[in-house]
């Protein structure tokens, strides 16, 4: 191999290294801190919605309960396959708490429309009193 080839070939190694360091340092979870997600602690879960939510309400939602201090979320789907709170993320007074089935993708889940609660802790460092805006995603 000659020199030329050689210092092409070292050339394309250290391009190729220095994308993967700039992928690695720009993905959003380093950029938004989104490695920060933490699983959430269950108090208790119940089917239908929480005191105060009525009927015809968004399919999914939560309520903040200062006294006592914890966060009611509440979804609708399948009453064998509910979407249940997993993981959850402070971003400053605000709380991102991710929703999913925990099961595996081939549990069969009947086709009804039913809302369960789940009661969940505040997280830790949060004051229930404190807390904005609460927004459920997908897992």
């Amino acid at each position: 191999m000659d020199a030329r080839r050689r210092w092409v070939l070292v050339g394309g190694v250290v391009l190729v290294a220095i994308a993967a360091v700039v992928l690695w340092l720009t993905r959003a979870s380093f950029l938004l801190g989104d490695d920060s997600a933490q699983e959430v602690t269950v108090l208790d879960q119940y089917t239908g919605l929480p005191p105060g939510v009525e009927e015809g309400a968004a399919d999914r939602g939560a309520v903040v309960s200062v006294d006592p201090a914890q966060i009611l979320v509440y979804t609708s789907g399948s009453s064998t396959c509910p979407l249940v709170p997993q993981t959850y993320e402070v971003n400053g007074v605000d709380v991102v708490i991710t929703v999913a089935t925990g099961l595996p993708e081939d549990t069969p889940c009947t086709a009804d429309l039913v809302p369960t609660t789940t009661v969940v802790q505040v997280p830790d460092g949060l004051d229930a009193a404190d807390i904005g805006k609460v927004t459920l995603v997908d897992g």
